[in-house]
C-alpha cells in the first residue's frame, strides 16, 4: 500500500467550487472569522492602504508646521 494517498473531497474541487462552498459556509462562521475575512478582501486591502498613506502625509505635513513654529518661536 505504499504510495496510496486518501484524498478528501476539498482537495478534488475546483477554484470556483472552493469559493461557492466558502460563501455557503459564511452564514456558520462565527463574526469574528467572517469579519477578519471580509477584511482580506482586495477592495479592503486597498482602502487600508490609501488610509495609511494619506495619514502619513497628514502627519508629515503637521510635522512641518510643528517645526516652522517652533523656529519662528525660537528666532
Amino acid at each position: 500500500m505504499e504510495g496510496f494517498r486518501l484524498r478528501t473531497h476539498n482537495q478534488n474541487m475546483t477554484f470556483a467550487a472552493k469559493q461557492v462552498a466558502e460563501k455557503k459556509t459564511a452564514g456558520h462562521l462565527s463574526l469574528r472569522v467572517v469579519t477578519r475575512l471580509q477584511s482580506l478582501s482586495l477592495p479592503n486591502m486597498i482602502s487600508i492602504r490609501l488610509r495609511r498613506l494619506y495619514f502619513r502625509l497628514w502627519y508629515l505635513r503637521v510635522s512641518v508646521v510643528v517645526k516652522r513654529l517652533l523656529a519662528s518661536k525660537a528666532a
